[in-house]
């Protein structure tokens, strides 16, 4: 292992410069994923500014690990090694993201069909759309962050640099394979969260039917909303620790699926 100290006491040729430089944006290209996709890192709260200097200086700190381990590329062979590399990152970012995405769509179903969704038009930086899919979404990621889900894709990525070196990862079949499977989990987080709550408003609007039947002068309007709220908010209380055990299991097994999808040429 060298440090930049030790690259730099002996002179650099044009041939190395060239090749640091090449490193240099192979390791920044795997890293944007996490500037980009990634919860947290990625997080559209954090300016744009802050993400670029946290992964141009991730890229400062690997790049003298990688010095000697990554092949030299010809120049007609940089730009699909960048692809990959690109691709790989992204991957990373994008196989949590999308598993939060699920958890929030979750919540806006339960909105939808309750009747919640009229604030919709309050914005929200971090996560859009309606009242309970930002509760849902800002649960499991407060739950995400307890658990050090973070680190662990932040290690995940780093440590995928000794195992898949600059420049020599490809994406294959296994890895289109993972991503469809991660879209798979996104969507049964979906049906999870979503589904106890819309069974039970389903259940409750039968309920209100035969009511409706048997006391046609009551006010149902202001009964069956109230009535609605309620059992809204029982569903979400009973059924939210399941989610979101469900979404933390399927985060921490995201980055290494991936890992081991991407291969490695000979």
């Amino acid at each position: 292992m060298f440090g930049w100290y030790e690259l730099l006491q002996s002179p650099i040729t044009l041939s190395q410069a060239g090749a640091w430089l090449s490193l240099f944006i192979l390791v920044l290209a795997r890293l944007s994923g996490l500037a980009v996709l990634a919860p947290i890192y990625g997080s559209a709260a954090v300016p744009w500014k802050i993400r670029g200097l946290l992964a141009i200086t991730l890229a400062l700190l690997i790049c003298p690990v990688q010095w000697g381990q990554t092949p030299t590329l010809a120049p007609w062979d940089l730009i699909p090694a960048l692809v990959s590399e690109l691709a790989l990152g992204m991957a990373l970012g994008w196989s949590v993201a999308v598993l939060l995405g699920g958890v929030r769509m979750a919540g806006q179903w339960a909105s939808q069909v309750c009747g919640m969704n009229l604030t919709d038009s309050i914005p929200d930086e971090e996560f859009g759309g309606s009242p309970v899919g930002q509760l849902y979404s800002w649960v499991a990621l407060a739950s995400y962050v307890a658990f050090n889900g973070h680190l662990l894709l932040l290690g995940g990525l780093l440590n995928s640099f000794t195992d898949l070196p600059p420049g020599r990862a490809m994406f294959a079949a296994p890895s289109v394979e993972v991503l469809a499977t991660m879209m798979n989990h996104s969507f049964q987080l979906a049906l999870c969260g979503g589904g106890p709550v819309l069974v039970s408003l389903w259940l409750t609007s039968v309920l209100l039917g035969l009511l409706s039947r048997l006391l046609p002068t009551m006010n149902l309007f202001a009964v069956g909303f109230s009535l609605l709220i309620g059992v809204t908010l029982l569903a979400l209380s009973s059924s939210l620790g399941g989610h979101v055990n469900l979404f933390l299991e399927y985060a921490v097994e995201a980055v290494p699926q991936v890992l081991r999808s991407a291969v490695i040429p000979s």
